[in-house]
């Protein structure tokens, strides 16, 4: 008797754990995500990551940067900043937003750092009014091993 074999997509079998603590920033960082429109676009970006079956633990800004804190799919890539540009330019509610900065910053976070950065997220906005993002990304970088330059200077 043959022997019938099964094959299952790597989805139905892996399971991947991958929280990261991603900030973009806006071009040239530029005052751009007003507060009367930014839930609306961290609803949006929300949107984008379930389409991607990413998880989304919290989303938070300034109006100059988004931190986001989500479990990403191994099947998708970080870098991709492109629909969400597009639409923030058409939607009409960012009339002075150009485009996502070209560098953004991710770091990997463990299970136990989730709710830290959770609630570091959400007083980005308390935390800027005395940190600006140039003292937050290096400090940041410090605390993961990583050497912070800003191009903005170079």
């Amino acid at each position: 008797m043959p022997c019938k074999i099964t094959l299952l997509s790597l989805s139905e079998m892996s399971k991947v754990s991958n929280p990261i603590h991603a900030v973009i920033n806006t071009y040239r960082r530029r005052m751009t995500i007003n507060s009367q429109n930014r839930e609306v676009l961290y609803r949006f970006i929300w949107r984008l990551l379930q389409e991607r079956d990413c998880k989304l633990y919290r989303i938070g800004g300034v109006e100059d940067h988004v931190h986001i804190l989500f479990d990403l799919n191994p099947n998708h890539a970080l870098k991709d900043k492109k629909e969400s540009s597009r639409w923030m330019k058409q939607c009409g509610m960012f009339p002075d937003f150009e485009k996502w900065g070209k560098e953004y910053f991710a770091f990997a976070r463990s299970r136990e750092g989730i709710q830290s950065t959770i609630e570091y997220i959400k007083l980005q906005p308390e935390h800027h009014r005395s940190v600006s993002f140039d003292d937050e990304m290096a400090s940041i970088c410090r605390s993961v091993g990583i050497e912070w330059k800003d191009w903005l200077l170079s």
